[in-house]
């Protein structure tokens, strides 16, 4: 069975301890690159100014953004971190890895994100990390199928649900692709992309979660 992933529940520190208290195998974080300072945030922001807006809202933000470092700490001993890499900043990559390293968390982390230039200068300055390429479009889709020969190989996609048929499972399997399915916030469809054999489940419920977890086998004693 799957691994359970926290959709975002780095971005806040509450949500950090919700996902640790819940149990889960991996949180989710979506880290920028600002000014120096790697934080945890899904808005973009302006500036240096607490403002934060995406496609559908404006507003000020009324309390600081984590930083990658702090979750580091916050998940030592606990869940795994999936670091969503967001923007286009070229700094973030080397900030990633030079943290990661500092806190000692290259062996419990992986990094994902739809910027793939940014991925690939990730995998070149640390091959310890599992790296996921994101997909959310069919043209997406199709780039990952005819990949030049000459890149970095592709071993993990982190893919939108809505793409993941029984077929492109069964060819993303025979290529040892690791797949993980976002954002999957339906139990039956949680469970029937499990039984297709993806490698993580991301959702916002953890109903959802821990249906998937319910379902692996029990250890003997």
């Amino acid at each position: 069975m799957p691994d359970g992933v926290a959709h975002r529940a780095g971005n806040s520190t509450g949500a950090l301890h919700a996902a640790i208290d819940a149990g889960v195998d991996w949180v989710e974080a979506d880290i920028w690159w600002q000014y120096g300072r790697l934080e945890a945030r899904h808005e973009h922001a302006i500036w240096r100014l607490p403002i934060r807006y995406d496609q559908w809202k404006l507003g000020v933000a009324v309390r600081r953004a984590p930083r990658l470092a702090e979750i580091c700490r916050l998940t030592l001993g606990g869940p795994r971190l999936l670091i969503d890499l967001k923007g286009s900043v070229a700094r973030l990559p080397i900030d990633i890895v030079k943290t990661l390293r500092a806190e000692g968390a290259v062996p419990r982390a992986a990094i994902c994100g739809q910027v793939w230039p940014l991925l690939d200068a990730v995998a070149e300055l640390e091959p310890g990390l599992q790296i996921f390429y994101s997909l959310e479009s069919e043209q997406q889709l199709a780039a990952m199928r005819v990949r030049p020969a000459a890149s970095l190989p592709i071993t993990g996609v982190s893919c939108a649900e809505a793409l993941l048929t029984a077929d492109r499972l069964g060819w993303m399997r025979a290529r040892d692709l690791t797949v993980f399915a976002w954002t999957v916030n339906d139990r039956a469809r949680a469970l029937e992309l499990a039984s297709l054999g993806v490698s993580g489940i991301i959702s916002d419920n953890y109903e959802v979660l821990e249906a998937v977890r319910e379902r692996r086998p029990r250890s003997r004693t």
